[in-house]
């Protein structure tokens, strides 16, 4: 006999906007992107002196390459103005624009693939170039079980003894239920991981990892009860489920939680399992808006709420902590009209928190797959902190850090940074004009370039038609010497011969990656004096490609690569004509023979503020995220800088969590006085380091003036959005001051734990009783 028992009312299996059909969008064709100020021409047969005549005529010849000739188009004149006005010429067989290229994605051949925003949204194609996952990361769907007959979902599909909690036999099937079942564990679990690549229905977002299906929920309307589901969530973890999907729960008023729950939650934490539970359903669709459902609103899983497709917060999403010792949303993912599979070999649409949350299992699967020891916690800090912000500037209660960022996600939380070392070789034998020594990224030995002639030369490291170069460079501080300072080169300032490869540190701190007659590259990110970062170059089938940190900053789709019988230098010997070396530290320099697409990222820090200029203003809002491929923990410094140079200021809060939300009092600064914030990231995890913490740096775009009262709401990558920090005040010696330092302390010490959220609270509500 099935059982009914009401005892828990699951609301997230939303049957409002189950039926409503996405609207067909108009979509605007688009230009491929292209080097701005350069435009591709080729004259026909007979026409040799046209290029002369283009340079006449106002067109500027940047180079020829063969036939081709590269201009530049007349001053104020646009790249697709330029192109059209050549293109009409008799004598000209075609122009375009010189196009940019990125690396392949992969796309599988699921037909209804287009109709699955979700994985656009989230970088899912460019994500699974890094890894598709693997079959030993097992995502347990506790729900109503899965047709485990579906055409598209079947060959996942994975069983225990007694994964029928409901029934207390093997067989989860979702449509076991008197009057059928309600499909609501079918749809999950096709989000998470439908048979992708097959030529059948949908793609899921995971490829291998096994789905687990426990049936916890009955009937149409997908009821269970809390043994029910503490049952579920232990069977899963004995069956050696890595992530548990929970797109379940009920509205915990005034802080309800389901002591039975959690504490099957708590040991499968403890057991290393990641818990992932859906932030719930607003049946009044925004007029209002609740706090998130339990166990979503569990310390020890990840509250997941729901973006839409044009990255806003869906409005039957609920949202805010239902108590301060309680979670809120960390991330939201795309749920509302997303393509999930049906019943029967169908498929639909759905909207609710149930289809975001098995984004996030996934995501987490996919992580695990190329980093299997990371603890649940290591992966909600990497989640938060490479989320796309689409909220308020940081952390804010509706959209929490973001949304998820997979490809960003698995690039970061994902790279490996113990990859082989070519300094290692080097050491005790010749390092050229280098110091190799001490003082490299982490505990590793660094190549100091500290003046003219510093370099290196590697022969015979370089592969001829495809290769990855890769390596860690921190900038001294103070001026380069050039407006070439080489961090790579084979021919310096001397003549090039075709592909010949120079990588070069400009004057504006950007870098600039070049092939002779093939292409030039220049980043978008302007690099800080005495900060790491991870540089690679790419060449190949794929083009050239330059990242910085693990992302992808320019690229182009001209093949070939660098003379690999010639010497490659790290800086430069004065004898290549004079050249110049950059001036830093060197760490951890590799090649390989093929195009790498997978790179890790030193400490990175990004600040956000208002989006322009404010004349006056009493309080302004701030958010940062930090984050490296390293799992240690960072605290955040944050100043108010007249200049937005030189790195100082007045400091306003130090050593917050990377996942705080602040209230900063400003009463330090001048009225009427306008200033950037600035923000400095440190490794807290000192003993990792020779020579020192490693720290990232960043200013705010829009200045602020000051206005009395002077308020700033200071916001994080993920954590409480409330909250006054109003530890500054006292008086440096006195018992108050004393015990919330006492109480900082606990809470830097905890916070790597979802426990110490807890002593955060008491931390809160000590200050606010104090101001």
């Amino acid at each position: 006999m099935k059982r009914f028992l009401p005892l828990l009312s699951l609301l997230l299996f939303s049957f409002v906007a189950a039926r409503i059909l996405a609207p067909a969008l108009a979509v605007a064709a688009t230009s491929p992107p292209y080097v701005p100020g350069q435009v591709i021409v080729k004259y026909r047969p007979g026409a040799g002196k046209k290029a002369q005549t283009a340079a006449a005529k106002g067109f500027s010849i940047l180079t020829r390459k063969g036939k081709l000739a590269v201009l530049s188009p007349r001053t104020g004149q646009s790249v697709p103005a330029a192109v059209a006005e050549l293109s009409a010429d008799p004598d000209v067989e075609f122009a375009q624009p010189n196009y940019l290229y990125h690396a392949a994605s992969v796309v599988p051949n699921d037909p209804e693939l287009g109709d699955q925003f979700t994985l656009r949204l989230i970088d899912a194609f460019d994500a699974w170039e890094i890894t598709r996952g693997s079959t030993s990361e097992t995502i347990a769907i506790v729900d109503s079980g899965a047709d485990t007959d579906h055409i598209d979902l079947a060959g996942r599909l994975v069983y225990g003894e007694k994964v029928d909690i409901i029934d207390n036999d093997n067989d989860p099937n979702d449509t076991k239920s008197e009057g059928g079942g309600s499909g609501h564990g079918t749809e999950v679990a096709g989000v998470a991981g439908a048979i992708t690549n097959n030529g059948v229905l949908l793609a899921g977002t995971d490829w291998n990892a096994p789905l687990l299906p426990v049936r916890v929920l009955s009937g149409e309307d997908a009821i269970g009860t809390s043994l029910d589901i503490e049952t579920g969530i232990r069977k899963a973890v004995a069956l050696g489920a890595r992530v548990i999907n929970l797109s379940l729960g009920f509205e915990g008023t005034g802080g309800l939680v389901d002591n039975v729950v959690e504490q099957a939650i708590v040991d499968a934490v403890d057991a290393g399992v990641i818990v992932v539970a859906a932030a719930g359903n607003d049946q009044t669709f925004g007029n209002n808006p609740t706090p998130i459902d339990y166990p979503a609103s569990s310390t020890n899983t990840i509250a997941v709420g729901t973006s839409t497709s044009s990255d806003a917060l869906a409005s039957f999403s609920k949202y805010g902590q239902p108590t301060s010792s309680l979670n809120g949303v960390d991330v939201v993912a795309p749920g509302q009209n997303v393509k999930v599979l049906k019943l029967e070999n169908k498929t639909g649409y759905q909207s609710g928190t149930s289809f975001s949350a098995p984004v996030v299992s996934a995501a987490a699967t996919l992580l695990r797959s190329l980093r299997p020891n990371l603890s649940p916690d290591q992966f909600l800090h990497f989640l938060r902190s490479t989320a796309d912000d689409i909220g308020e500037a940081g952390f804010d209660e509706k959209t929490g850090a973001g949304r998820v960022n997979l490809r960003r996600l698995l690039s970061v939380g994902g790279a490996g940074t113990a990859y082989p070392d070519s300094f290692s070789p080097v050491f005790g034998k010749d390092t050229g004009t280098a110091d190799l020594s001490s003082g490299g990224r982490q505990s590793e030995k660094g190549l100091f370039l500290t003046g003219t002639d510093s370099n290196v030369g590697f022969a015979g490291d370089l592969t001829k038609n495809k290769g990855t170069i890769q390596f860690y460079f921190k900038p001294f501080a103070g001026t380069q010497p050039s407006d070439t300072a080489f961090l790579l080169t084979q021919r310096g300032n001397l003549g090039h011969s075709s592909g010949n490869l120079d990588l070069i540190l400009r004057s504006d701190s950007k870098v600039e990656y070049r092939l002779t007659d093939s292409g030039t590259l220049v980043s978008t990110t302007t690099l800080n004096d005495s900060q790491w970062y991870h540089i690679a170059v790419t060449y190949g089938d794929s083009g050239m490609i330059l990242y910085i940190n693990g992302e992808s900053e320019a690229s182009n789709g001209i093949t070939g690569g660098p003379p690999a019988s010639e010497t490659l230098y790290v800086g430069a010997p004065v004898s290549l004509g004079g050249a110049e070396s950059a001036r830093g530290v060197y760490s951890k320099l590799a090649f390989a023979g093929t195009q790498v697409v997978h790179f890790p990222s030193a400490l990175f820090l990004k600040v956000e503020s208002q989006a322009s200029a404010s004349v006056v203003v009493s309080s302004i809002d701030v958010g940062w995220k930090a984050y490296q491929s390293e799992t240690n923990a960072i605290t955040i410094d944050i100043y108010a800088d007249t200049d937005r140079t030189g790195r100082n200021g007045v400091l306003l809060a130090q050593n917050l969590e990377n996942d705080e939300h602040e209230t900063l009092d400003l009463s330090p600064l001048t009225v009427g006085q306008t200033y950037y914030i600035f923000a400095v990231a440190t490794d807290a995890t000192t003993t990792a380091f020779a020579t020192g913490p490693e720290q990232a740096f960043a200013y705010s775009a829009a200045p602020f003036t000051v206005s009395a009262p002077s308020i700033v709401n200071v916001g994080g990558s993920a954590g409480s959005p409330s909250g006054g920090c109003l530890f500054n005040r006292l008086p440096p010696n006195s018992l108050f001051s004393r015990l919330l330092s006492r109480l900082r302390r606990l809470r830097d010490r905890f916070l790597s734990n979802h426990s110490g959220r807890f002593v955060i609270s008491a931390y809160y509500a000590a200050a606010r009783g104090i101001g």
